[in-house]
């Protein structure tokens, strides 16, 4: 009898937390909704009884029409346990198919997953560590990049609610990036994330949570970089940065940047200058001059900003304008 009747109440707490989970990703819906974003899916079926409540969304799709973005998920699964409710698993499609500014990507991963844990109540993250053993893009079926380890992590750092840790990985030995279908930009972040590393902090205006883009929205108040590594076949670059952003967006601080080989620091300042015009190919002729004078052609720069202006050694090579709200 005691045990029929602990089936009956386990049941029904199951079926609680069924439908708490279930309010809880049509909440983390609603808001990406709110913030600008056109989320459509089918139906969501919940399983997993006794011990755990497993949500699927069966083919997901996410719209933002200001970036000219379609990400469409044949099947995106939510794990939770039925009696933990600040611990989340989501995990990703072998495939997932991308459309950015009219080109069709391919996303095709093995074993990527994510893992969110909370502070339970309010849904503020307390940590978030997204990996994948192998990522292989595709863009209108050519082949463009292939990473055979990636890994993201966001961490809530201290008792400042919106001060966190942030940590990326990426490495690949396979063949370089096919850039013949990338602009010089996209071609060179490809090129970038065959072998990353990243550990830094930033403190954002509100905690990451569901409300996080409401009100006024989530703007960036300061970002650290304690070193950024990029280990590619023809470039070996090491960044690091403290910088501070005022209430109207604009950053004060400075960037510290190593190149192990002065070409490789040309090459950005050109891919750069496609974006910023005539004055930072100014600089860049200045770093060349710089750079003949070192045995090993490496340099080491420092870019001041301040007042709205990007400076490199005294020289003003870009305007820095205002950074907008992140949603």
């Amino acid at each position: 009898m005691l045990s029929i009747l602990a089936v009956i109440v386990w049941s029904g707490f199951w079926l609680f937390s069924r439908q708490t989970r279930i309010n809880l990703v049509e909440s983390m819906l609603m808001s990406g909704s709110d913030a600008g974003w056109s989320i459509s899916h089918d139906a969501i079926r919940a399983s997993g009884y006794p011990f755990r409540v497993d949500i699927t969304l069966d083919n997901l799709t996410i719209r933002n029409s200001d970036h000219g973005l379609v990400w469409h998920l044949p099947r995106l699964q939510i794990l939770m346990l039925s009696y933990q409710f600040d611990h989340i698993v989501i995990a990703f499609p072998e495939t997932q198919d991308i459309s950015l500014n009219r080109t069709d990507y391919r996303l095709t991963t093995d074993g990527m997953k994510a893992s969110l844990t909370t502070d339970g109540a309010g849904g503020i993250l307390k940590a978030f560590i997204m990996e994948a053993g192998r990522v292989n893009l595709t863009a209108d079926t050519i082949p463009v990049q292939e990473i055979e380890n990636l890994l993201i992590a966001i961490r809530h750092e201290s008792a400042t609610p919106g001060q966190h840790r942030v940590s990326l990985s990426s490495y690949s030995d396979a063949d370089p990036p096919n850039t013949a279908i990338l602009t010089q930009r996209d071609a060179l972040l490809a090129r970038v994330l065959m072998g990353l590393t990243l550990d830094g902090r930033f403190t954002a205006s509100t905690p990451l949570g569901p409300d996080a883009c409401s009100g006024d929205g989530l703007t960036l108040h300061r970002l650290v970089v304690n070193d950024l590594a990029v280990r590619e076949q023809n470039a070996e670059i090491n960044l690091s940065s403290d910088i501070e952003f005022s209430q109207a967006g604009i950053p004060e601080g400075w960037i510290d940047l190593e190149v192990n080989r002065i070409r490789n620091l040309l090459e950005l300042v050109e891919i750069l200058g496609y974006e910023l015009g005539a004055a930072a190919g100014l600089a860049g002729q200045f770093i060349e001059t710089l750079g003949k004078s070192l045995p090993d052609g490496g340099v080491g720069i420092r870019l001041n900003l301040s007042d709205g202006a990007a400076r490199v050694f005294g020289l003003d090579i870009l305007n820095v304008g205002p950074l907008r709200p992140l949603c």
